[in-house]
Parts: C-alpha cells; sequence; structure tokens
C-alpha cells in the first residue's frame, strides 16, 4: 500500500482531482493518470523521510533529466539539420536560376529583394520605437511610406543644380 500524502497535498490533490482533471484533454489525462501515482509516492516518502526511497525518486529525476536533455540535444540536430539541407536546396536553386536568366539579370533581382527586405526592416525599426500608436499588422492603417510616383517628372533644362 503506497504511503499517505500528507493533509495540505491530500486536500490539494482532491481540488485538482475534482476541478482540473476533468478538464484536460484525454492525452495529458492519461499522462496525468501515469504520473499521479509515482508522483503521491515520490512526495509521501519525501514527507515521510524514508531516505531510500528519497534517493531512488532523487536517482529517477536525474536520469529523467538526463534523457529530457538527451532528447532535446536530438530535436535541435535534426532541426539544424533540415534547415541545411534547406539552404543547399537553396543554394542549387540559386544556381539553376543564375545559369537560365544570367547573370546581370539576377544580380539585379537580387538587388531588388535585398531592397525589398531593406523597406521592411526600416519600416519596422522607424515603427516600432515613438509614442504614436497607428495600430495595423505593420504599424500603420492604410499603407506607410507615400506612393512614388512611376514617372520621373518634368526634366529640368542644365542638368544637375
Amino acid at each position: 500500500m503506497a504511503p499517505q500524502l500528507p493533509p495540505y497535498l491530500a486536500h490539494f490533490a482532491d481540488l485538482y482531482n475534482a476541478y482540473i482533471h476533468p478538464l484536460l484533454p484525454t492525452p495529458l489525462q492519461s499522462i496525468s493518470g501515469m504520473v499521479t501515482p509515482f508522483l503521491n509516492s515520490a512526495i509521501a516518502a519525501a514527507a515521510s523521510g524514508d531516505i531510500v526511497s528519497l534517493a531512488a525518486f532523487v536517482v529517477t529525476i536525474y536520469f529523467t533529466v538526463r534523457m529530457a536533455d538527451y532528447l532535446r540535444r536530438s530535436v535541435v540536430a535534426w532541426v539544424v539539420f533540415g534547415l541545411k539541407i534547406v539552404m543547399v536546396i537553396a543554394a542549387v536553386n540559386v544556381a539553376f536560376y543564375v545559369n537560365s536568366v544570367g547573370v546581370q539579370k539576377a544580380l539585379g533581382d537580387a538587388e531588388w529583394v535585398v531592397g525589398l527586405v531593406w523597406g521592411f526592416v526600416e519600416d519596422k525599426v522607424t515603427n516600432s520605437g515613438g509614442s504614436e500608436k497607428t495600430g495595423g499588422p505593420f504599424g500603420y492603417y492604410g499603407g506607410g511610406r507615400q506612393q512614388v510616383p512611376l514617372t520621373g517628372g518634368k526634366k529640368k533644362a542644365g542638368g544637375w543644380r
């Protein structure tokens, strides 16, 4: 038979079982059902002073943290691997694009993309600070900078002044 919880923890366990547990999604309820007996016995052992159970609990926690760290490293390694694959595919696509349209057009397109990104970052930096709260997804409603005319306007005689 498992040791009994201290009265204040038993009260919290009853509150959890009455109010929180029924509202959890089914997968979390099953996980909670598997973890609860382990936690109850660990808390009861720690409260009763059973040193062997407490040592087993500490060792279990240590290995659990080690496994979680290994899992985190593994997930991060796979994500980094995926990003590297995406970058290699992007580089190959850029090489094929340059081969198909030529270096001059590719440089012009790259300049256009860099200008587009630079303008977006500039707008975010300009509109992020300050006291004006204009709202909207990009810091303003209804536009941003004023529209630049498509034509150069009237040419002045005499060149630069």
